[in-house]
């Protein structure tokens, strides 16, 4: 009877050790991030995304893609909008409620597939899968979805925010793919394989810079060394990719003009662009979005580092290469907006949340009891700092208050001023130095002064102009009967 019991204590306390990593980084974010949820939901759509919703619209009312209206976004898009209007995305508040559900639900799902990566030595980790991957699929939810409210309303809701969301899948479904085929599961492998190929290559349809992340998914996918051969598994990938490409150009074919759309795509696109707001790598990367290129640097080379030391797997390399591919996609197209970084923070992310969860079990793999102990200090405060930064990150989320629709008690009001700098502030964007804080300061008193100035002086040359007519032109008499009739004749000069 005691021993029974005893090994349902172990039980329960080794689940408790599985569940403890993500429950530490999702702790702090409990407070702020449902909270910045709720006001990104009720943010209004910028112009971009008023352009992806008209052009599904019109392809849902009959018109023919790229020949009929005019897109320079590849077939992908539309589907996607369309499939959100289906679904009620008609109504801006329903619309972000769906972009950050899905959000959300393909981050949990990447995440969920981290009990991979941990090593094999570990017997608590293979026992309880199920609590690991609720574990660190709850802490991918919480990191992924601060950083993404952290973007505002214009740069959240964007091409590449979409794309994440197969971009999240095809991580995810790799890992699977590579951990069944490790034991022995070829037939669940190849299906998770194929399934990785297919999400990998349908956002080559919407912007074709994501072929990168899946030249990098297949270098992984040959450098891990499986009881399946390289050919095998890259012939398999191959196939899950043609069948995804098969969605959008369906798609097109069915909707859309083949011959406007290679036109518009290979020869005015290229044209066109090229000359928008173009920026040298140097700029975009190391100006002022610098901290996400550091970022992306840190967390990529943090994985890589302990995959060489063999505390992750080879397969974890398709996490590391997911920032860096970001980064150079950026690159590729010359603009540096704000909005073009949603992989590179996806995927820095997801580096972060697997280097918590490593350390985590590189401190339960202690063999001393004391060393054990320490090391889980360690992990447990990484693990917290972690949350308290995305907590902070979603605590600045640039939107305005929310609207108190439900709530009869009295709120405190908020200053359009107030409203105004939530909603346009400039997310990840370096602090200016205090100097150049004073100077601006000082010159934006000095703008209020003259603007004031300015307005008096027009006030009151309005106010003169007022009596100078008055008293040389009369206003006109207006009665009932003539206002009733329409009639507003002016009385003649001089009466």
């Amino acid at each position: 009877m005691g021993s029974s019991s005893d090994a349902r204590g172990a039980r329960r306390f080794d689940a408790l050790r599985a569940l403890a990593p993500g429950m530490l980084v999702a702790l702090p974010l409990s407070f702020a991030l449902p909270r910045a949820l709720h006001r990104a939901s009720w943010a209004t759509l910028g112009r971009d995304q008023g352009i992806f919703q008209y052009v599904a619209w019109a392809v849902g009312q009959g018109d023919l893609a790229y020949r009929d209206v005019r897109d320079v976004n590849g077939p992908l898009v539309p589907l996607l909008h369309l499939v959100l209007l289906w679904l009620g995305g008609d109504d801006e508040h329903r619309f972000r409620v769906l972009d950050l559900l899905f959000t959300g639900l393909t981050a949990a799902f990447a995440g969920a597939t981290f009990w991979t990566l941990a090593p094999h030595a570990a017997d608590a980790s293979r026992r309880f899968r199920g609590a690991r991957a609720i574990s660190a699929g709850l802490a991918a939810w919480g990191v992924v979805s601060a950083q993404y409210v952290a973007y505002g309303f214009w740069d959240s809701a964007q091409r590449e925010s979409f794309f994440d969301w197969f971009l999240l899948g095809s991580l995810g479904c790799f890992l699977l793919a590579s951990q069944a085929l490790a034991e022995a599961r070829s037939r669940r492998g190849l299906l998770f394989l194929a399934a990785a190929g297919a999400m990998s290559v349908m956002p080559w349809f919407g912007k074709p810079t994501y072929a990168l992340f899946t030249v990098a998914e297949l270098l992984v996918l040959l450098l891990d060394r499986q009881r399946l051969s390289r050919l095998a598994r890259g012939f398999v990938f191959g196939l899950g990719g043609v069948a995804g490409a098969l969605v959008p150009v369906l798609f097109l074919l069915a909707r859309g003009d083949v011959g406007a759309w290679l036109r518009i795509s290979f020869k005015d696109v290229p044209a066109m662009y090229r000359f928008i707001w173009p920026r040298t790598p140097s700029d975009i990367l190391f100006s002022d979005l610098s901290r996400l290129t550091w970022l992306a640097l840190a967390s990529s080379g943090g994985v890589i580092l302990f995959v060489l030391l063999r505390r992750l797997p080879v397969r974890a390399l398709v996490l590391a290469t997911t920032p860096l591919c970001g980064l150079v996609s950026v690159v590729a197209q010359a603009k540096g907006f704000i909005y073009h970084f949603h992989p590179v923070t996806v995927g820095s992310a997801l580096c972060l949340v697997a280097l918590a969860l490593s350390v985590w079990d590189w401190a339960d793999s202690r063999s001393s009891l004391a060393l054990r102990g320490v090391s889980a200090v360690v992990a447990s405060a990484l693990a917290l700092v972690l949350g308290w930064r995305m907590s902070r990150l979603a605590w600045r989320a640039p939107y305005p208050p929310h609207p108190n629709h439900t709530r009869k008690r009295r709120t405190r009001r908020v200053s359009r001023s107030t409203i105004a700098s939530t909603s346009f502030r400039r997310p990840f964007v370096t602090r200016r130095p205090s100097s150049m804080r004073t100077r601006a300061k000082t010159s934006a008193s000095r703008r209020t002064a003259w603007i004031r100035t300015c307005c008096s002086w027009r006030a009151a040359r309005a106010r003169r102009h007022i009596s100078t007519r008055t008293t040389s032109m009369p206003m006109p008499r207006l009665s009932v009967a003539s206002i009733r009739q329409g009639s507003t004749r002016r009385p003649r000069r001089g009466t």
